[in-house]
């Protein structure tokens, strides 16, 4: 995110991502997800960010799965869980510009 010019937050765990999206006095237009993490995986933790933002009638950060693995069968899990789009690594700079529509 640094390279690319973007302010960003980082969690270790899907847990702390969720209570940071909660927390930030500023919304986030963007959520770079990933799938493996401890204490909660980032789909379940993708699924309780959209259940606050309907909570709290607030607009839809736009949730990007960032993961090594590439089944469908997660990837179901992850479109069913509110996660707009399923990026799997390596994931160059380049095409992460292009995706969040940055210059």
């Amino acid at each position: 995110m640094r390279k690319i010019g973007c302010s960003y937050e980082t969690a270790s765990n899907g847990l702390a991502a969720l209570e940071k999206y909660k927390d930030s006095a500023q919304p986030f237009d963007y959520i770079l997800m990933d799938i493996s993490m401890p204490i909660m995986d980032g789909i379940a933790s993708s699924g309780k960010i959209r259940e606050y933002e309907e909570q709290q009638s607030l607009p839809r950060a736009a949730i990007m799965a960032v993961t090594g693995v590439a089944s469908s069968e997660m990837q179901q899990q992850a479109f069913a869980a509110g996660i707009d789009d399923y990026l799997v690594k390596p994931l160059s700079l380049h095409d992460l510009k292009r995706i969040m529509n940055i210059a």
